[in-house]
């Protein structure tokens, strides 16, 4: 049976070796579909409070960072970006519902009109990519549910949106974990190829 460590170890190892600058997202689609791993072989994640959801920090290096999250049932993101990072989701078990955003207009500093242009739900191996600032979503999941996020480079800024007042804020990365991301890897167990990781604890 092949390890955990193994099993993220060489999951780890192709993401350093790709070029991020490309913006293939077709391959990477295909290598998380493919790479769906079982969320056994993630190591412990955190367990979400109820009606929340937690992030596990996987690794974390300048050209990509990987989270695994944890999914309690009512659980909701608000509407967000991802800053200037590609943002790769792919769900390693249960559903979540992803709706679709866009901005319409902004009105004036802190104010920006919104708009829903559609809601979808991902099922196990199915992929949501945002590739700008400009691509919002809410993730919500009805049920139990676990899925692995891909930011390339790492998720250093983010901004919230208030639909119903139409303002919007800076947001805080990983704010669903209190602004600490437990790393699940130490950067001694990270191949050769890797590097350094500097990941948060």
């Amino acid at each position: 049976m092949i390890s955990a460590l193994t099993t993220l170890d060489a999951f780890l190892s192709v993401l350093a070796r790709f070029d991020y600058s490309a913006n293939r997202h077709g391959y990477l689609t295909s290598l998380l579909q493919e790479w769906a791993l079982d969320p056994a072989d993630l190591g412990v994640l955190r367990a979400p409070r109820s009606g929340r959801h937690a992030g596990t920090m996987l690794a974390r290096c300048p050209q990509f960072e990987l989270v695994a999250m944890s999914w309690a049932p009512g659980a909701a993101t608000p509407v967000h970006d991802h800053g200037d990072a590609a943002a790769y989701l792919v769900v390693l078990r249960g559903e979540l519902a992803v709706d679709d955003y866009i901005i319409v207009r902004r009105d004036a500093p802190g104010l920006a009109r919104i708009a829903p242009t559609g809601s979808r739900a991902l099922h196990r191996g199915q992929v949501d990519i945002r590739a700008s600032s400009l691509d919002l979503r809410r993730l919500r999941a009805a049920k139990p549910a676990i899925s692995l996020h891909l930011y390339a480079g790492p998720l250093q800024t983010l901004t919230v949106y208030d639909e119903s007042d139409g303002s919007y804020r800076p947001g805080t990365p990983h704010a669903e974990c209190g602004g600490q991301v437990p790393a699940a890897l130490r950067p001694s167990d990270v191949p050769s190829a890797y590097g350094s990781v500097d990941a948060q604890a």
